[in-house]
């Protein structure tokens, strides 16, 4: 035990009847008292279990998290940047897509193209340089992105945009 978790001592296990013993209570459940599972404190963890890939990815969630609205699910009320739609009693077709950034008040509402909900998201957190500089800084941060990656990433992001430049000159000269 002691080669896992080096000089960290294991939680004291506090002592649980034996499950024989469980009466006849059957309203309550074995649940309660078998699965009182919590997470340890950070300042609890060997230092290399801390850098490894599973707590950096961990890391990198809350981080992004700590990005994203309470509600991320609903969309914000039409004309607020806080206020997330409620309304359940009144009939009104919502976005197909929103941001779920804080403070960002983009949605498939504004835009013209019908697309995808997936694609119309990333497509606005791709093209939005507040966001797509927040992802990219959090992944190098906690070392998940590959040196070989982020530069494939670099020279699609040009060629998106090199392409995206010389359509919209194209549309130009034609109207």
């Amino acid at each position: 035990m002691e080669s896992l978790l080096g000089c960290v001592k294991p939680d004291e296990v506090p002592e649980l009847p034996d499950a024989s013993d469980s009466g006849s209570e059957s309203s309550q459940s074995d649940l309660d008292d078998v699965f009182d599972l919590r997470e340890r404190l950070r300042d609890t963890l060997p230092s290399d279990y801390l850098q490894s890939d599973r707590m950096q990815w961990l890391a990198a969630v809350r981080q992004v998290a700590s990005l994203l609205r309470e509600d991320v699910t609903l969309p914000l009320k039409p004309g607020s940047c806080k206020e997330v739609f409620t309304d359940v009693a009144s009939a009104r077709l919502l976005p197909t897509w929103h941001c779920a950034f804080r403070g960002c008040i983009a949605s498939s509402a504004e835009s013209s193209e019908q697309e995808n909900h997936e694609r119309g998201v990333w497509r606005h957190i791709w093209h939005t340089r507040e966001h797509r500089s927040d992802l990219t800084r959090t992944a190098r941060h906690f070392s998940l992105v590959e040196p070989h990656l982020h530069k494939n990433i670099s020279v699609l992001l040009r060629t998106q945009l090199h392409w995206r430049r010389k359509s919209e000159t194209a549309s130009l000269c034609r109207g």
